[in-house]
């Protein structure tokens, strides 16, 4: 009895996913410049070094990258990315309203999930492109749009989520924002173990991070299950308009 071939289409739309992780920690921070400049009287040399930090670092690990991914391997480094732009989206919610100096703060958050971003753009486009498929073409054009969806998404659901919950609550949505890349850590490696393990951990955080209200951090994990509803969702639309097309 022949065995059944592998299936790659979970690791396929963890790609997507990760070119809306590289979409949110590229596009979110700069929306909530205003609102660093007033709160934490940051001026526009130090808002302008963020963004060149961001840029420059992820260049750095791009050449880094090259050169030490195939020794290291695809997953293990992908799964890294993933962890560290969570990290850093984390850094940025929970630390710079913490700290007496929010700058040094908001500089880690972006250096942790610039190293995310600059592996995950050296990596998703070689691993679509290595999955068995027989419309490739097609999925790799598909994985590049998923960074214009994701600067759309990042601007309108942030923009939505100030206006209801006002613009002091950035911090509560920059937490919101590292479950994308935790989703993709729910596709590259085991959803179910991750979710046991992280998921508890998480909502302990954002909860103590929000006066020890576990109605926020109740909030944070409820969106686990939901986002994956929605993956799975997305997931069968993707196929089933990628085969029409073939």
């Amino acid at each position: 009895m022949t065995a059944a071939a592998p299936n790659y289409d979970r690791t396929v739309v963890a790609c997507f996913n990760g070119y809306i992780t590289q979409a949110v920690i590229n596009n979110f921070m700069p929306l909530l410049f205003v609102t660093f400049s007033a709160s934490f009287g940051i001026d526009m040399a130090q808002l302008s070094t963020l963004i060149s930090v961001n840029f420059v670092t992820q260049l750095v690990v791009d050449v880094l990258a090259g050169r030490y991914v195939d020794r290291i391997g695809y997953r293990p480094c992908i799964i890294a990315a993933h962890v560290a732009a969570a990290a850093g989206l984390l850094t940025l919610g929970l630390l710079p309203t913490r700290v007496a100096d929010p700058y040094p703060a908001l500089m880690a958050a972006i250096v942790l999930y610039a190293i995310g971003g600059g592996l995950i753009e050296v990596m998703v486009s070689p691993i679509v492109n290595a999955c068995p498929s027989e419309h490739k073409d097609k999925a790799m054009s598909l994985l590049h749009s998923f960074y214009c969806w994701g600067q759309v998404g990042t601007v309108a659901v942030s923009t939505l989520f100030f206006a209801l919950a006002g613009r002091d609550a950035w911090p509560m949505m920059a937490c919101l924002w590292a479950i994308v890349p935790i989703v993709g850590i729910a596709l590259f490696a085991v959803a179910g173990d991750l979710g046991c393990t992280a998921g508890p951990a998480i909502v302990g955080t954002v909860a103590a991070a929000n006066g020890d209200s576990l109605q926020a951090g109740l909030l944070v994990g409820a969106l686990f299950p939901v986002i994956l509803l929605v993956g799975v969702i997305a997931l069968r639309q993707i196929l089933y308009t990628t085969r029409r097309a073939g």
